[in-house]
């Protein structure tokens, strides 16, 4: 488990499948959005021993039966030692989109096929586990992961998809109104820190406004201000908060809620007088389903635009036929709640 060169400590950890594990794909995904990684009980003792041996600081990848799912560094000890199921917390080091991110080289049991739930990836096999899927997988480096620790142990952790970092600082957000004839021209607003406004994300962030701008119909007026976009029909307003989804889904659709509020709040008078007001989130991943329901829970609707796919919540498509639109995509490519 120990590197010669770096002390790495490196496992494989999977959260199974419905069939192995009885845990749907809710539960998963909620274990992901609350960056906690757990086993189960009745599984045999090494498997448990090794989760317990686990120390923070030390990588590990998680997948889904064969599915790989992200990359990640440990944050903490065995919370609950003496229950059943034991939890830990992590830190993502980079999570990769929508998937299936199948592995077939082999089924070592350091392998997503592997019979394993819990295992160390011996250090003979560090060079051959960097080959295989740390950067096929993950586009990094044993020495990547080993300039992350010492980052993490200086206080430092970098951020999750600056990972290797960026060179120079970190662009101020501006607005997509500059590059898109249907929205007019914009300036530029630096604000405070928000993953959404820095490095690579901001580069997501972006697309994906752009991307939903191109479903609009140039008959419709859009505008930008603080808010990421708001569309105009005759007597409604569509007002729309983009977000990029990492391991950081429930916090990004926390703050969307929130900023949707204020922005109607703090511009109801100004911008959107005599007109009904409709609040979307579209995202670049598919949102965890307890939180479109969290969502809609306050008449928020949800879309989101995965690569070449398109899917969004009963509401979200609702509020985008009203005002012209339907997401035409498969129930699969919906991910249908």
């Amino acid at each position: 488990m120990t590197d010669r060169t770096g002390g790495l400590r490196i496992w494989k950890h999977s959260h199974g499948t419905y069939k192995t594990t009885g845990w749907r794909d809710e539960k998963r995904e909620e274990f992901m959005a609350g960056s906690t990684l757990t086993i189960g009980s009745g599984l045999e003792p090494r498997q448990v021993e090794n989760f317990r041996q686990m120390r923070r600081g030390d990588f590990f990848y998680l997948c889904h039966g064969n599915d790989i799912q992200l990359l990640g560094q440990v944050a903490t000890e065995v919370l609950n030692p003496r229950a059943r199921c034991l939890r830990r917390k992590y830190a993502t080091v980079r999570r990769l989109g929508p998937g299936p991110w199948a592995f077939r080289r082999h089924r070592k049991r350091r392998s997503p096929g592997g019979n394993t739930t819990c295992w160390p990836v011996p250090e003979v096999e560090h060079g051959a586990f960097e080959k295989d899927i740390l950067k096929p997988f993950f586009g990094l480096t044993l020495g990547n992961l080993k300039r992350w620790r010492k980052g993490t142990e200086k206080g430092f952790p970098p951020q999750a998809d600056e990972l290797p970092p960026p060179v120079g600082a970190g662009r101020p957000y501006r607005h997509l109104s500059g590059r898109h004839k249907l929205l007019g021209r914009g300036g530029q607003t630096v604000r405070p820190y928000d993953p959404d406004k820095t490095g690579r994300r901001l580069v997501a962030h972006d697309l994906c406004l752009y991307r939903f701008s191109r479903l609009l119909g140039h008959a419709v007026e859009a505008k930008q201000d603080e808010y990421d976009l708001a569309v105009f029909s005759r007597d409604k307003v569509l007002l729309v908060e983009a977000k990029t989804l990492r391991s950081d889904a429930d916090r990004q659709l926390r703050l969307a809620l929130g900023q949707l509020f204020y922005y109607q709040y703090r511009y109801e008078r100004e911008h959107f007088r005599g007109h009904r007001i409709f609040r979307l989130v579209v995202t670049d991943a598919i949102p965890p389903r307890y939180m479109v329901k969290f969502l809609e829970k306050y008449n928020i609707g949800a879309a989101w635009l995965v690569d070449r796919k398109r899917g969004g919540s009963r509401l979200g498509r609702t509020y985008l036929k009203a005002f012209g639109h339907t997401l035409n995509a498969s129930r699969e490519a919906r991910g249908e709640r």
